[in-house]
């Protein structure tokens, strides 16, 4: 699993943008230090994104790192993307674009 290539994000978000159905005001890479640290850069000043852990499976992967350094869920959604590779802000919604879309 740390070994599988980096997903590249261009094809879906560029067919994304083609739509009409979404105005999009933000796109975010989910990288070093991951969602937590990532996702409020492009939120304009006032504004916060809630993060909700239940509404996506974390891939095994990050279940095991979690549990063999007992690291916290905060500190996780800090360190790792946690299977979240890109957001994208649409209104008052995120898309997610997850690694194994």
């Amino acid at each position: 699993a740390l070994m599988a290539p980096t997903r590249i994000y261009v094809k879906p978000l560029l067919e994304l943008l083609r739509h009409d159905d979404y105005q999009v005001h933000a796109l975010s890479h989910i990288t070093g230090g991951g969602l937590l640290e990532n996702l409020p850069r492009v939120l304009p000043s006032g504004t916060a994104a809630r993060i909700e852990r239940d509404r996506w499976e974390l891939p095994p992967i990050f279940d095991f790192l979690a549990r063999a350094g007992d690291i916290p869920d905060e500190q996780m959604l800090r360190t790792f993307n946690c299977g979240i590779g890109m957001t994208v802000v649409v209104g008052d919604s995120v898309v997610v674009i997850t690694q194994s879309s």
